[in-house]
């Protein structure tokens, strides 16, 4: 079964890879509007820049709390079982 799903997902992976890069990812109406405001000399460019990068932000920065969460979790089962096989060995 790990194989199967190993080699299901290295293909996976590989298709995305292989996938064309410029795919777009803005709606039609989105990239109206931001063509038009460029050429009307608005800003409305660095905020949706802006509006961009902390939405693409959010899932890293959800990833490291939940990475520290665990690690900081482990970090203390590890002190505890330590303490305990201490304590363990005093005793005979």
């Amino acid at each position: 079964f790990n194989t199967v799903f190993y080699n299901f997902y290295k293909i996976f992976i590989l298709i995305f890879i292989l996938l064309p890069n410029n795919i777009y990812a803005q709606c039609a109406m989105c990239r109206a509007t931001i063509e038009n405001s460029a050429s009307n000399g608005s800003n409305l460019i660095a905020g949706i820049n802006t509006g961009i990068v902390y939405l693409a932000m959010m899932p890293y920065l959800a990833f490291i709390i939940v990475v520290w969460a665990w690690y900081s979790q482990s970090k203390k089962n590890q002190a505890k079982l330590l303490a305990e096989q201490k304590i363990r060995e005093k005793l005979l």
